[in-house]
């Protein structure tokens, strides 16, 4: 690793949280190195408002669409269980021989502080069944000072915060990253062209809209799958408008092999970058997690990306932090060994 490298990860070491799942622990070892990745060309630039509103023919299509293989040890009926059985327990019970007391908490203050104004709330519904996959939604949302966005797998729609659907909403996920449309066969066991886990934010320094997915140009688990991350970057604070849409093909960039999966993207950001974790997967063996470290200027201004950085760890689902602040500056001089 070169010095420039070396000091660019540690700067970066704290905007990151790690959280062990069920494959890292399979996975005890954990490896942290840099790489300097291909050149990644100039954006697609999208006009969110101006593309077609999704058809009712797009939607049965996206209906289709079955959930794909378990890649934990626990069906959908195990975690419905366990859940229903975390709701029964009252919040004050106590583990099995447990002799510490655990307080209950007192009620927030009604009150409302001197010099504090109450704000008033709105609530609206989003999107729902009929728009996106019928199982799971996998859904994102960014709110500025005018917009909400929500993207889910299938389709993004755009509200003001009064609740307003804008005209002409919603837009597929596939029209609105600039991909081919969803191709569907074999009853819903062979998708191509799938976009999905969207991830999405909003950079209240800059005033910008980012959304993530991960993408399949192939069926997601056939051998000759190719996966891309797709990102887009509003050129305003306006999401109707238009959109720096970059397409990072993983194969072709050297960190993933034909057949691979990028599954489970998240997204973070801070002054300096743009940064994307997502978990490989050869099938339903899981090979370790993939930083992306993205120069947001130049994503902003709609150059070409250049080379950057990329990290891996054995980790399981690592979820870069958001930096909201300006004043906020995370660094770490030393990080990873």
């Amino acid at each position: 690793m070169n010095e420039r490298n070396s000091t660019f990860l540690a700067m970066l070491a704290l905007a990151f949280i790690f959280t062990p799942g069920l494959a890292a622990a399979q996975q005890p070892k954990v490896t942290f190195s840099a790489s300097r990745a291909q050149m990644v060309e100039a954006p697609d630039e999208v006009v969110l408002g101006k593309l077609p509103q999704m058809s009712a023919a797009e939607a049965a299509v996206l209906s289709q669409v079955t959930p794909p293989a378990q890649r934990t040890p626990f069906s959908p009926q195990q975690y419905q269980a366990m859940k229903a059985l975390a709701a029964s327990k009252p919040r004050s019970s106590q583990p099995s021989g447990s002799t510490a007391q655990i307080e209950t908490p007192s009620p927030p203050s009604s009150a409302t502080p001197p010099g504090i104004s109450t704000p008033s709330a709105t609530g609206f519904s989003g999107l729902g069944f009929g728009c996106g996959f019928a199982y799971p939604p996998d859904m994102a949302l960014a709110v500025s000072q005018q917009f909400v966005l929500q993207v889910i797998n299938g389709c993004v729609a755009v509200w003001d915060k009064t609740g307003v659907l804008q005209s002409g909403f919603p837009k597929t996920t596939n029209a609105f990253f600039g991909v081919l449309p969803l191709s569907i066969s074999g009853g819903g066991t062979i998708v191509n062209n799938q976009v999905f886990d969207p991830r999405a934010l909003y950079d209240w320094v800059n005033n910008r809209f980012i959304v993530i997915s991960s993408r399949c140009k192939n069926s997601c688990f056939s051998p000759t799958n190719i996966s891309i991350i797709d990102i887009a970057v509003s050129k305003t604070s306006d999401p109707r408008g238009a959109w720096n849409v970059y397409h990072l093909n993983l194969v072709s960039l050297g960190l993933l092999a034909i057949g691979d999966l990028a599954d489970f993207p998240t997204l973070g950001q801070n002054r300096a970058g743009i940064y994307v974790n997502f978990n490989d997967f050869t099938g339903l063996s899981f090979n370790g997690s993939v930083f992306l470290f993205l120069p947001k200027a130049r994503m902003y201004a709609g150059s070409p990306i250049g080379a950057f950085n990329v990290g891996s760890t054995n980790t399981d689902n690592v979820q870069p932090a958001n930096v909201m602040n300006k004043a906020d500056n995370p660094s770490s001089r030393n990080c990873c060994t």
